[in-house]
């Protein structure tokens, strides 16, 4: 498809509610004055990379959009304080372009706003401990920009929010224990920024928690004993912290669990088996973790990825037709594990050496 300009006769369009341009192939300085366009309602533009532009000022109150969505485009520039003016503003989307600078203070005041993503930009700050006005809204990413600074306690004063990303920043400090207020959240993503001190002490996960992702932090201690196990949680990722201890109980206890990762921490002691029967990916690598592993947990027939290199286990794999056909097993060679015995495959046997075993490597390996 070739290329083309965004045309201005748009400009004498002064009706138009909504604009949508996407994969296009559009190039050249989009006109600025389509955002003032008196009845425009939503505007939306996507995989428009040579596309370029900026968001102008709005000068009064009057506009009437709601929805301004630009994804993967070449805006550049700084959000206007002016936004304030934008009353009926409820979904803000400006990812995966070449902004920058801090966030307006008036952004964080618009009344109706209930989406905001500023994600994979170059912005930059804090967040403000007025962001706790943003009461209706529901869903806030602000992942891999340049943000900085300790998480304001008043973040817990989002009642409505189900998604929050801040990963891929250079947030510190600890995990404010008053997320655990945010009892209608349930995707949270911190990984990649540089939190220390000790995970959630919560005594109970929220509630309605589907996805946690903590990894790549500097997080320390245990991991809390007891907690109410949230029954929709599904991937618990807190690799490559500095988490040490025993795994508690209702890590194993999740049923809806799906993806595992506890791989690069400080962990010690056995593993239990595993209540999920809907578990895809488990990663306990890089820990010193001991004992056996539980003949279910390689029975599992939704496991395609079992990864447990470098620890200290123990044991032996079991050999049975209910090991999934799908599954692949991590380890490492230097591993001491027991000697073979009928029915049984030892994690190392001079006759498989493989780094990885699959079904068909387990069943074809001989016996001694």
């Amino acid at each position: 498809m070739s290329s083309s300009v965004v045309p201005n006769s748009l400009l004498n369009l002064t009706s138009l509610r909504t604009l949508g341009l996407g994969k296009s192939g559009l190039h050249g300085e989009f006109p600025s004055r389509i955002f003032h366009l008196p009845h425009l309602q939503k505007l939306v533009i996507w995989n428009e990379e040579g596309l370029t532009g900026h968001i102008p000022n709005f000068i009064n109150s009057t506009y009437l959009l709601q929805s301004l969505f630009l994804l993967s485009t070449g805006f550049s520039g700084i959000l206007p304080d002016s936004i304030a003016n934008m009353k009926s503003l409820e979904l803000l989307v400006v990812s995966q372009s070449e902004f920058h600078g801090s966030i307006p203070t008036s952004l964080w005041n618009l009344p109706q706003i209930t989406s905001v993503d500023l994600s994979s930009n170059n912005f930059n700050g804090i967040l403000p401990s007025f962001i706790s006005n943003l009461t209706q809204i529901t869903s806030l990413d602000l992942s891999y920009n340049n943000f900085h600074g300790i998480l304001p306690s008043s973040i817990s004063n989002l009642p409505q929010i189900t998604f929050l990303n801040l990963a891929s920043n250079n947030f510190r400090g600890n995990l404010p224990s008053s997320i655990s207020n945010l009892t209608n959240l349930a995707s949270l993503y911190l990984y990649n920024n540089n939190f220390t001190g000790p995970f959630f002490s919560w005594n109970a996960i929220l509630p309605e928690l589907v996805i946690l992702v903590v990894s790549n932090n500097s997080l320390t201690g245990p991991l809390p004993s007891q907690v109410v196990v949230p029954p929709n949680l599904r991937h618990l990722i807190i690799g490559r912290n500095l988490i040490n201890g025993t795994i508690p109980s209702w890590v194993f206890e999740l049923p809806a669990l799906e993806y595992l990762d506890l791989s690069y921490n400080k962990l010690i002691g056995h593993t239990l088996e595993f209540q999920s029967s809907s578990l895809m990916i488990i990663n306990l690598s890089y820990n010193d973790l001991n004992g056996t592993v539980s003949n279910s947990t390689f029975e599992l027939r939704s496991l395609s990825h079992l990864i447990l290199s470098s620890n200290s286990f123990s044991g032996a794999i079991l050999r049975s037709n209910r090991f999934s056909e799908n599954l692949k097993i991590w380890w490492k060679r230097h591993e001491s594990l027991a000697s073979l015995r009928y029915g049984f495959l030892p994690f190392l046997s001079k006759a498989c050496t493989e780094n990885v075993l699959t079904a068909e490597n387990v069943r074809e390996c001989p016996q001694n």
